[in-house]
């Protein structure tokens, strides 16, 4: 009986250390994964950056287009709804 114990004792042992092997290698492997998503993250947040500002550009040259167009689009506007056409 005590020999069976000592038996089941240390194959729980070796079970445990080569648990403890698998976890230290999957954190490992869990920790380069979250680097590996930080440095993305972080290139992706300035390729946003950067197209939010060139749509902003984008936006404000259109806005001062319209207001140099802005009276020929209001005439277009005025023909265009009596089916006249250019």
């Amino acid at each position: 009986m005590i020999n069976e114990c000592g038996s089941e004792t240390s194959r729980l042992a070796r079970e445990l250390l080569e648990l403890q092997g698998r976890w230290s290698k999957t954190e490992a492997m869990l920790m380069a994964v979250k680097g590996s998503h930080s440095v993305k993250v972080s290139k992706f947040e300035i390729v946003i950056g950067e197209l939010e500002r060139d749509l902003g550009k984008t936006a404000g040259l259109r806005t001062a287009l319209r207001g140099r167009r802005g009276p020929t689009v209001r005439l277009q506007g005025r023909f265009g709804s009596r089916g006249w056409r250019f």
